[in-house]
């Protein structure tokens, strides 16, 4: 299922018409059902779960990373969405492993939240640069159609 996501990513530039568009969200729409249905039929496979959950993780960062790749130069903040998504791709190490708790107390898991949460800032100061970035350059276009 992974694959057809990652190859709909793929074709997506090439789809031209509103119609295939439509199409293409009606494929997602159905493969979600039909996830969601597999997990209420059938006994919770934890493996492909995660597995599912890595795969669309990773094809989400190669997407950002691309993004902030083509976008670099022209917004100098786009840095701070690239050090966002790699940091968060370093912690999922800390969400797959497993260990003993350190001092009986802070297993793997409680790791990867803690170290979340400093990624937060970057993340934010992305949206809130964009955000500014988008009302000058889109407003500025707004204002010229009216």
């Amino acid at each position: 299922m992974a694959f057809v996501f990652v190859n709909l990513l793929l074709l997506r530039p090439l789809l031209q018409t509103h119609l295939q568009h439509v199409c293409q969200h009606q494929v997602y729409v159905l493969k979600l059902i039909q996830n969601l249905k597999r997990r209420i039929d059938f006994r919770f496979d934890y493996g492909f779960n995660m597995l599912l959950n890595v795969s669309v993780g990773i094809v989400n960062a190669i997407c950002w990373l691309v993004w902030s790749r083509q976008h670099w130069q022209e917004r100098p903040y786009v840095k701070k969405a690239a050090i966002s998504v790699t940091l968060l791709a370093l912690t999922v190490g800390l969400e797959l492993m497993d260990f003993v708790p350190i001092f009986w107390t802070f297993d793997a898991h409680s790791l990867w939240h803690a170290s979340t949460v400093g990624i937060n800032y970057f993340w934010y100061s992305f949206i809130t640069n964009d955000c500014k970035y988008l009302m000058i350059t889109e407003g500025a276009e707004v204002r010229k159609r009216v």
